[in-house]
C-alpha cells in the first residue's frame, strides 16, 4: 500500500476566495456570552523584559482577594469595617475563584475569567470589583471595606519596585469593557490616606513583633514564629493581607503588627499588616 502523500489540495470554495478577504465568513452568527474577566497588565520598570515571579505571584493573589471583598459585597451588602478574609465562607470563596488564561501580548497581561457558579452572580461580583477600583478616586470610598482598601494599597505599593504602570479592565458577560482603572502614585497617596483615615477611627494601637518565620499553613490562614529570647513559638493567623505574601519570607527575620496576646504559656497574634522593609 502505497504511503499517503500531502499534495496542499485547497477545496475549490476557498480557492474562490478573494485574496485579501478577511475571511468574515468564519464569523457568521451570534458572538456567544462569555464569563465577566477582569484582565490586569503590568508594564516591568524601565521597560524592561521581566519580573520577578514573587511580584506576579503577588498580583495574583491580591487580584484573587479583591474579588472575594466583593463577592462579599454581592452576598451580603457592603461592609465598610470587613477585613478578614478568613471569615468569608468557604463555598462563597470557592464561587468566587478566578480561573487564569493563558497571556496576552503587551506587557505582563494576566487575564482572568470568574464562571457563573451556583448562587453566584459573576457579574455583579466583576461589576462590584470595577465599584472598588472607582472608588479610590471617587466619592464612595466609605463604603469599601478596610481589606479592600489594603488589597488596592498592596497592589499600588508594586509601583514603588519592579512595575511601572499597572492598569485594571473589566469586562461584562457580553464581552463589554468597563472603563479601564490605572494605579498611579496618586491613588498610592489616595489609598495611604483613606487607611489612615480607618486605622484612626477603627483601629487601636497595634504592637509589632520581629522574629524568625518558621511555619506557613495557607490552607488554615495561620503562621508561626520565634521570638528571639523565647523558647516557643508565636502562633498567628493573618487578617489585612494574603498570607501568601509571607510564602518567600520563610527562615526569615519578618517584622509583623497587630493585636498581640500573652499568657502564661504562649503568645499568639492577629497580624494586620507586613511592616515593610523586613524580610525583603
Amino acid at each position: 500500500m502505497p504511503e499517503p502523500a500531502i499534495t496542499g489540495f485547497v477545496p475549490k470554495w476557498l480557492r474562490d476566495q478573494p485574496p485579501d478577504d478577511d475571511e468574515s465568513f468564519l464569523m457568521a452568527g451570534p458572538v456567544p456570552d462569555s464569563d465577566p474577566r477582569v484582565i490586569t497588565r503590568l508594564v516591568p520598570k524601565d521597560h524592561g523584559c521581566g519580573l520577578p515571579a514573587r511580584t506576579v505571584s503577588r498580583v495574583i493573589d491580591l487580584k484573587q482577594n479583591l474579588v472575594y471583598y466583593a463577592a462579599l459585597d454581592v452576598s451580603e451588602g457592603p461592609k465598610p469595617g470587613f477585613a478578614d478574609l478568613a471569615a468569608v465562607p468557604k463555598a462563597l470563596r470557592d464561587a468566587a475563584a478566578l480561573v487564569i488564561e493563558p497571556a496576552e501580548p503587551g506587557g505582563f497581561v494576566i487575564p482572568a475569567r470568574l464562571p457563573e457558579r451556583k448562587d453566584t452572580d459573576a457579574d455583579a461580583v466583576v461589576a462590584r470589583y470595577a465599584e472598588l477600583l472607582a472608588a479610590i478616586d471617587g466619592h464612595k470610598s466609605a463604603e469599601v471595606s478596610i481589606g479592600a482598601l489594603q488589597a488596592c494599597r498592596e497592589l499600588g505599593g508594586l509601583l514603588q519596585r519592579d512595575v511601572e504602570s499597572i492598569d485594571v479592565t473589566t469586562y461584562d458577560r457580553e464581552n463589554a469593557p468597563r472603563p479601564t482603572y490605572r494605579f498611579t502614585p496618586a491613588s498610592v497617596r489616595r489609598l495611604d490616606k483613606l487607611l489612615d483615615g480607618r486605622r484612626v477611627t477603627s483601629r487601636q494601637t497595634f504592637e509589632t513583633l520581629t522574629g524568625r518565620l518558621e511555619a506557613l499553613d495557607l490552607g488554615k490562614n495561620e503562621f508561626q514564629f520565634k521570638l528571639e529570647g523565647h523558647k516557643k513559638r508565636v502562633k498567628g493567623t493573618a487578617a489585612f493581607f494574603a498570607l501568601s505574601a509571607l510564602r518567600g519570607r520563610l527562615g526569615d527575620t519578618v517584622t509583623l503588627e497587630g493585636d498581640v496576646v500573652r499568657d502564661a504559656r504562649s503568645v499568639t497574634m492577629t497580624a494586620y499588616r507586613v511592616v515593610e522593609g523586613d524580610g525583603e
